[in-house]
């Protein structure tokens, strides 16, 4: 590689690793396009592909603790069964998400990360959603229902088991006379 240029691209990416570890996107975003304009029409060799990788992957660590901050809160819609909320917030976050990587500020990766990420979390909000005391409840009342054979309830526990699980199939246990 060419010697004066090769370290100032590796002062480049130590800068965007201090940018990236302190989730300052504006002057992340901007060295970014610096290190992406000096790559652009340059052919690679295989020691500088080597270095590229390895700094992107600092990089790519750190703002994977950043998608964790900004998706901290999805958490606690997760434990509430809060899923509604979850997907919207989490919709918006995502947005955000693919607008850095547009910026080249996120890589692919991360952006990756976070969709999984957000899938792991959503399905523990429907886990937590399933189990909650009130669906279980409401569950049992629409077995009870099934079993006696009382349509009237079957279609009352039903229909609440339906607005609470926000209009997902539901399947309950068979049981054996």
């Amino acid at each position: 590689m060419l010697g004066d240029e090769f370290s100032k691209i590796e002062d480049k990416y130590e800068l965007a690793k201090v940018y990236a570890m302190a989730f300052d996107l504006e002057n992340l975003g901007k060295i970014s396009l610096e290190i992406d304009k000096f790559w652009r029409g340059r052919i690679m060799t295989e020691s500088d592909l080597e270095f590229v990788v390895e700094n992107e992957k600092a990089v790519d660590l750190h703002m994977q603790d950043y998608v964790e901050k900004c998706m901290s809160d999805f958490w606690i819609y997760a434990f509430d069964g809060s899923l509604r909320e979850m997907i919207v917030d989490g919709g918006h976050c995502l947005e955000y998400f693919y607008e850095l990587k547009r910026k080249k500020i996120l890589s692919k990766d991360v952006v990756n990360y976070a969709r999984n990420r957000f899938e792991e979390i959503g399905w523990i909000c429907k886990s937590s959603l399933y189990l909650s005391s009130l669906y279980l409840s409401l569950l049992e009342n629409f077995n009870d229902a099934c079993f006696c054979g009382n349509l009237d309830g079957i279609e009352e526990y039903f229909e609440k088991i339906s607005i609470f699980s926000e209009g997902s199939a539901i399947k309950g246990p068979c049981r054996q006379s």
